[in-house]
């Protein structure tokens, strides 16, 4: 059986002033990871919070389909979604998954990035009629298990959308599997 353990990090903490690891063009002040608390969901899943009243924080492995949700109730409109799903069997090539996910979303960027020893696909996307304007999606596979992750950060802010993913992406590289 595989843990999932996603160190969410809140608004609230000390920040630090780093290099996006997706967009070579943005730097922004990230928030640091301190102060963890662990929070049961399943026997298969433990997710690691800390402690904020600016979030609202939703889990749903049983009950909906998307996972851990983390949305920023400040006012400013973002948030963190990690998404557990069985891979399918033929699991798709990335080519096919790319055409699919160019004719259903409007990608602007993608590329690739290491994350858990292992080389994952990225795609930053725009909405026009969304309540988000941008999202940013990694995906995480871990053939093991016959599982995949969708890591998403999802931001309101047409103008400085890549320095508001920046600040959360701490968010997706503190996403963890442990066996």
């Amino acid at each position: 059986m595989i843990t999932l353990v996603v160190v969410a990090l809140l608004a609230g903490c000390e920040k630090s002033h780093k290099q996006s690891m997706f967009f070579e063009d943005c730097e922004c002040e990230q928030v640091a990871m301190s102060g963890a608390s662990v929070m049961d969901v399943s026997e298969a899943f433990k997710i690691y919070l800390v402690d904020d009243e600016g979030w609202a924080v939703d889990v749903g492995f049983e009950e909906n389909p998307y996972g851990l949700t983390l949305t920023d109730t400040t006012g400013a409109l973002r948030g963190y979604t990690a998404v557990p799903m069985e891979m399918e069997d033929p699991w798709p090539s990335w080519e096919e998954m790319d055409k699919e996910i160019r004719e259903d979303f409007n990608v602007m960027e993608n590329g690739k990035v290491e994350l858990l020893n292992r080389e994952c696909r990225w795609y930053l996307v725009s909405y026009d009629d969304e309540i988000f304007t941008h999202s940013l999606f990694v995906t995480v596979e871990d053939e093991a298990v016959g599982f995949f992750y969708t890591l998403n950060i999802s931001v309101d802010d047409a103008k400085n959308y890549k320095e508001r993913i920046c600040e959360l992406e701490p968010l997706i590289s503190s996403f963890e599997l442990v066996s």
